[in-house]
């Protein structure tokens, strides 16, 4: 566990290397990109932290239930879990970055820049 915390605090200047760090070995590190622009000299990719989970606000539905023999009702919130959506962009790679960064990659999936 404390090997991954600690993967998340590197930046990708400390081990992408112009020239030689190919496409597959981001991919390894971060997963797949959040933005892919392809170029006819390549490709660009961005790559974007994820967002915390703490700003998504709850959500809640009113309930209508029947309260007893004459006629009366109550209310009541109920709260949804959230089911499609609840993993982030790009999660499950090993680390996110904490900055977006953008990498262009040769036709041959080589780094040729790197952009913090």
């Amino acid at each position: 566990m404390f090997a991954l915390a600690s993967c998340a605090t590197v930046r990708p200047s400390d081990w992408i290397r112009v020239g030689s760090t190919t496409r597959d070995e981001v991919v390894a590190q971060y997963g797949e990109p959040d933005l892919i622009r392809v170029m006819p000299e390549g490709e660009v990719a961005v790559y974007r932290p994820t967002a915390p989970t703490a700003a998504r606000p709850r959500l809640s539905i009113p309930l209508v239930e029947a309260a007893g023999d004459q006629g009366t009702i109550r209310t009541r919130e109920q709260p949804l879990e959230r089911g499609l959506g609840v993993r982030g962009v790009g999660t499950g790679a090993r680390a996110r970055p904490e900055k977006e960064f953008r990498i262009r990659f040769d036709r041959n999936g080589v780094v040729q820049a790197l952009e913090e």
